[in-house]
């Protein structure tokens, strides 16, 4: 609003000028009061303010930490902001709700379950123990898990919602978890394409230089900029969404199968390129050593069960298990090759992006003496700050921000894929008349994850973290992913489902690796339970931890 805001620690502190000293969790309370004379506080250097919400998100996510009621005064004042205009002070409510008592700090409102890989690391578990685990996770639970959604789809050679209608029995049951997996991909892309938008906003900036010569301040205000206003945020959603349904409708060889090729290349090419930089960079050594080394230590102080069913979950999420999106893809695989190989395949790729992420981001971090575990604001705020300071910086930046990008969207094309050959297999429709339409759907679910940082909010979001992204995450990720992959692991291990036979015999067609019969008493009752364990743990750390 251009207004000042003047912080003082007792009951009159209007004009009141806090010690630099003193210390947060001391104070009573710190009221946020418009300064409506229009005139500057007098605050110390690292205290001064420009505008309601540089000073808010800068100093006060520390002070909260104080405890001692802070957040609770807090709440008391943030009505006042209503005059910034509903975009802001829906913004400042969201902070609230990410950081009143008892709550995990999540800066900036943007979740910890759908953070970037490297991120997790940094954030949880002591950075390389959280990779360890990770990478187990993947072998003895992704690995099995899309084995089997790639011989469902193979075997029936049709989309996720029919494909358990061509494999069940007569009478049985098991296709309505099809429709559950189409609603899983609708659901996904109603956040994800929002978050997509984020990375080619800031692709846009830094590659035109709108970061270029800004303070740490002003570049950390252009994120907050950008979630109050919905106008960028529904233009960025929109243009993910197009490109990703023409990309989809040009067919499967002349559309996705062409631009993923060359998307991935040039991904992997642009990875490569910032990983070298990364290693000489002078903090590269400490921060390749706090990724890549396991801190069994800082893992206990954040907690070993939270540590690993954090590795749990992002084994599911970043491979979108549980939602047929590996499926469809199983669908256009060919017999020559057994499918556990082709699983092997897709997760050494995957695995080897999110780890050289985290090579290009850690050693920046230490090197600009960068807290590794500011989460999310990480990416849209300090590295840009970094990057800023960096020679060459603006080369680098676009190049980080057009990687990210692309990961991001190879994400979005396997989930349109799914969803447009539902739409045709379901309707009749023509792969256009189906990308069509759905591009209208996806824009019009995707609007509420947008509107929900700006125009409005609601206090029933904040047991999920306070938005609309928030809540959708949940359902995605500690519902759908887990008991999804549970479905299709009943699926194909039961005898009142596919049955192991057919699933066996259907992986192991072709050359590569194999199930082994050894594998059979694992995959049928051992790994059931880790999936239950993962889904009952999370509905308890999310509602009553």
């Amino acid at each position: 609003a251009g207004r000042g805001i003047v912080i003082g620690h007792g009951a009159d502190a209007r004009h009141a000028v806090p010690d630099p000293r003193a210390d947060a969790a001391d104070a009573l309370f710190i009221p946020f009061r418009l300064h409506r004379e229009g005139q500057r506080a007098a605050l110390p250097l690292d205290l001064q303010c420009r505008g309601v919400r540089s000073i808010f998100l800068q100093q006060g996510l520390e002070l909260l930490r104080g405890g001692h009621g802070l957040a609770a005064a807090l709440h008391d004042h943030v009505a006042g902001f209503q005059a910034a205009g509903p975009g802001r002070s829906t913004a400042l409510r969201q902070l609230y709700h990410h950081h009143a008592p008892g709550k995990q700090l999540h800066p900036y409102g943007v979740s910890h379950r759908h953070q970037p890989f490297p991120l997790r690391s940094g954030g949880q578990g002591g950075g390389g123990a959280f990779v360890l685990f990770y990478l187990i996770f993947l072998v003895i639970l992704g690995l099995p898990i899309m084995t089997m959604e790639f011989a469902v789809g193979r075997a029936s050679k049709k989309s996720p919602v029919k494909a358990y209608q061509a494999l069940e029995k007569p009478g049985q049951k098991w296709h309505i978890h099809g429709y559950f997996t189409l609603a899983g991909c609708y659901l996904l892309m109603m956040f994800y394409t929002t978050v997509a938008g984020w990375m080619l906003h800031y692709f846009y900036m830094t590659a035109t230089g709108k970061l270029s010569g800004l303070s740490a301040d002003a570049v950390a205000d252009q994120f907050t900029r950008m979630l109050a206003d919905p106008g960028v945020m529904m233009f960025w959603m929109v243009l993910v969404v197009v490109i990703g349904v023409v990309i989809c409708a040009g067919g499967l060889q002349n559309g996705l199968e062409r631009v993923t090729k060359v998307m991935m290349i040039a991904l992997l090419a642009i990875m490569v390129v910032l990983a070298i930089n990364s290693f000489f960079m002078a903090g590269a050594k400490e921060g390749l050593k706090f990724y890549l080394v396991p801190d069994f230590g800082r893992m206990q102080e954040v907690g070993v069960v939270s540590t690993l069913v954090g590795a749990m979950n992002q084994a599911f999420f970043t491979l979108s298990l549980g939602i047929g999106a590996m499926a469809i893809f199983g669908s256009y695989i060919g017999k020559d090759h057994s499918l556990m190989g082709e699983s092997v395949r897709v997760v050494v790729l995957d695995t080897f992006v999110a780890i050289t992420a985290g090579l290009i981001i850690f050693p920046a971090c230490f090197t600009y003496g960068v807290d590794q575990t500011s989460g999310p604001s990480l990416i849209f705020i300090t590295l840009p700050n970094i990057f800023a300071n960096m020679p060459y910086g603006r080369l680098w930046g676009s190049l980080f921000f057009i990687f990210m990008s692309f990961a991001a969207f190879s994400t979005i094309l396997a989930v349109f894929e799914n969803i447009i050959s539902c739409g045709m297999e379901l309707t009749g429709w023509s792969r256009k008349k189906s990308s069509l339409i759905n591009a209208i759907v996806i824009i019009l679910l995707s609007l509420p994850c947008v509107l929900g940082y700006n125009v409005w909010s609601w206090s029933g979001f904040d047991v999920f973290g306070g938005a609309v992204l928030d809540f959708e995450d949940f359902l995605v990720s500690n519902l759908l992913l887990p008991l999804g992959s549970l479905v299709y692991l009943l699926f194909c291990v039961s005898k009142r489902g596919w049955g192991w036979e057919n699933f066996t015999k259907e992986a192991n067609t072709g050359k590569g690796m194999k199930i082994r019969k050894w594998m059979r008493g694992y995959i049928t009752y051992i790994l059931p339970l880790i999936i239950l364990f993962i889904f009952f743990f999370g509905l308890y750390d999310k509602f009553f931890a």
